[in-house]
């Protein structure tokens, strides 16, 4: 059974300014809630209680807000994030890659459903993707399609390919939106994979499609991954989501949820 979730939530999130000129992305509200508000809330609509947060940028304004909350909450700091990317981020929090987790990024906004989608997939290593993600980006003007972290499957929904320009994105499966569900063999996996990197891989290394290892994707690891041979599969998104990186994304968001209210 699940239980805890590691939240990646260290960076700067500039494309959210003003709203992050005084606070992480996770912290920017979206209608009543933050984004990290909804998240918990997300969470514990399945009895997960535990969480493990990343910090960078700000990060005593997220130990201050998380003080009101019940849940059994880790903080760890990234304090070099200005010069990191969101895969040594997630390094930092290494030791917590353990047991039956979730790992998800701070700026994305899921309904319960989405959660249920990816729990119920059997794969020791399961991401969320988005089948229909292309009619998200209609109208998204300020993050455009070619950014998507995309990927390609087969028939049962093994990942081959993934990440920012792998492939193009009319050509792709879907797009993986940032949540990723890992069994006990799974974490076991990712940790080990994780710990190889890190030995064997210089800070200002090329590391598959990032220029720098200190700029990889979450993507950049899975590819490795697939390129080793290990298994990784797609669980095919039930619900909806939303991607908060830009003050247009914030705006298109809390008008979905207005119209969900009203429906």
């Amino acid at each position: 059974m699940t239980t805890t979730v590691i939240i990646i939530a260290a960076g700067r999130g500039t494309r959210l300014a003003p709203y992050t000129n005084n606070k992480p992305k996770c912290l920017v509200s979206i209608g009543e809630f933050t984004i990290l508000d909804w998240q918990l809330r997300t969470f514990a609509a399945h009895d997960i209680k535990n969480f493990v947060i990343i910090c960078g940028y700000q990060q005593q304004a997220i130990k201050e807000h998380c003080k009101s909350y019940t849940q059994n909450i880790i903080f760890i700091n990234n304090d070099d994030y200005a010069n990191n990317n969101i895969l040594t981020s997630l390094l930092y929090a290494i030791d917590h890659i353990k047991d039956d987790i979730l790992i998800t990024y701070s700026d994305l906004f899921i309904t319960t459903d989405v959660l249920s989608s990816l729990l119920n997939s059997p794969a020791d290593i399961a991401l969320s993707v988005d089948k229909n993600f292309i009619k998200i980006y209609e109208g998204r003007t300020d993050h455009p399609l070619s950014e998507a972290e995309v990927c390609a499957v087969t028939d049962t929904l093994k990942i081959q390919t993934i990440g920012k320009r792998s492939l193009p994105p009319e050509q792709a499966w879907g797009e993986f939106i940032g949540l990723l569900h890992l069994t006990s063999n799974g974490s076991a996996i990712v940790q080990r994979t994780c710990k190889d990197i890190q030995k064997n891989t210089a800070p200002n290394a090329p590391f598959i499609r990032a220029k720098t290892f200190n700029q990889a994707y979450l993507t950049d690891m899975f590819q490795h991954m697939i390129n080793q041979g290990i298994d990784i599969y797609a669980a095919p998104l039930l619900g909806y989501w939303r991607e908060i990186d830009t003050v247009q994304d914030k705006q298109r968001t809390e008008q979905l949820l207005i119209k969900e209210k009203m429906s």
